[in-house]
Formats: structure tokens, sequence, C-alpha cells
């Protein structure tokens, strides 16, 4: 088992880029990086929850010869449609777009998704 940091994230260079194609190409290279490792023997699968599974559909998408299986559990196929479910929708006395941590200060998360070159 490995655990790798995302472009941007944790001791990895570069830019975060969230939700789209730049984490499906980077765990292309990835796992073919690692299906030529001495210690593997050419197949690699993926597990993962949340995030996690959501970059799995991303890499898989890339179709790299060496992905054998694909786990993801818990992870949202539609990010609009989740979000809603998450915060009890736009009708909800209790939660409001400030409460979304997917925002800057004074856009809506619809409108801060449409200008973020990193949702792809």
């Amino acid at each position: 088992m490995i655990s790798v940091d995302a472009r941007g994230a944790g001791a990895s260079e570069g830019n975060v880029a969230i939700m789209g194609t730049q984490e499906g190409e980077d765990g292309y290279d990835v796992i073919e990086a690692v299906a030529k490792m001495d210690w593997c023997n050419g197949n690699v699968a993926l597990a993962g929850n949340s995030h996690l599974a959501i970059v799995q559909w991303f890499i898989a998408a890339q179709n790299p010869p060496s992905l054998k299986a694909i786990a993801p559990w818990e992870g949202c196929s539609d990010l609009y449609v989740s979000r809603n479910e998450v915060v009890g929708g736009y009708g909800s006395s209790h939660t409001t777009d400030d409460d979304i941590s997917l925002r800057s200060e004074n856009n809506s998360f619809e409108e801060e998704s449409s200008t973020c070159p990193t949702l792809n």
C-alpha cells in the first residue's frame, strides 16, 4: 500500500487541483510508476472514500493499463447535488452558504466554482 500526496498538497510541489482531470492525469502517472517498481507485480488497485473515491473515478477515466480495480465508497458523483444534500438544500433554516467551506468570502459556491480553473 502506498499513500501519495496530491499535487500541491503535503510534501508535493505544484498547485492543488480539486475535482478534475489534473488529478486523473497525475494518478495515471503514479499508477504506471508504481507498476514498474521491483516490489510490484504490475497490477495496481485503488481504494478510498470521500475525495479519495472521487479521484479514483478521474484516474480510471484516464485508463491506465496497470490499474486493475477501484474501490470507491462515499464519493459524490455530482458535486452540486451532493452539496445541497449535505447542507440540507437552500430551504434549510439551520445552514446557509456561509457554512460551506468551498467558497470564497464574497461569492456563493456556484459563482466560485464557475470561475475556478482547478474545477475542471
